[in-house]
């Protein structure tokens, strides 16, 4: 009972903040859409492919609103990439993450670029994930 409370709580934390993060800008007939169909989530900002920025969604009324973030994508702290939260979900976005870390800190210290050696930090699941974190992050920071 306790952990259905906690998940409830935090799915309503989220739709909370994505509301409150584009809470000036107007909402849109949704037209059937919804954050997920667009490659948002209203849950944490997302980077669709070619996003300059990550993006914000609100789909918590019969409407729709996206908004800009202040985080940009393949920054320091590189947002998730829509195509990955698509394809992986939440376990892709971390393994992601992940990746991105590992990438730069071994670009940082003059590495070769191996995303392999950290083959004990990502599942067969998720290591196109883990590898495309890790190669973005490496070439940024190379």
């Amino acid at each position: 009972m306790t952990a259905i409370l906690v998940v409830a709580a935090s799915i309503h934390a989220g739709s909370v903040l994505a509301a409150s993060q584009c809470d000036k800008t107007p909402w849109e007939q949704s037209n059937g859409r919804t954050c997920q169909s667009i490659g948002l989530d209203s849950n944490r900002a997302v980077c669709r492919d070619g996003d300059e920025f990550a993006m914000h969604c609100d789909d918590s009324q019969t409407q729709i609103r996206t908004c800009r973030s202040d985080r940009r994508c393949g920054g320091d702290d590189a947002a998730c990439p829509g195509s990955i939260k698509r394809e992986y979900g939440e376990r892709g976005c971390d393994a992601y993450d992940d990746g991105y870390r590992f990438g730069r800190r071994d670009a940082e210290d003059k590495k070769r670029g191996d995303f392999e050696r950290h083959d004990d930090r990502y599942s067969k699941g998720t290591e196109d994930a883990f590898k495309t974190g890790y190669n973005a992050a490496y070439r940024k920071y190379k």
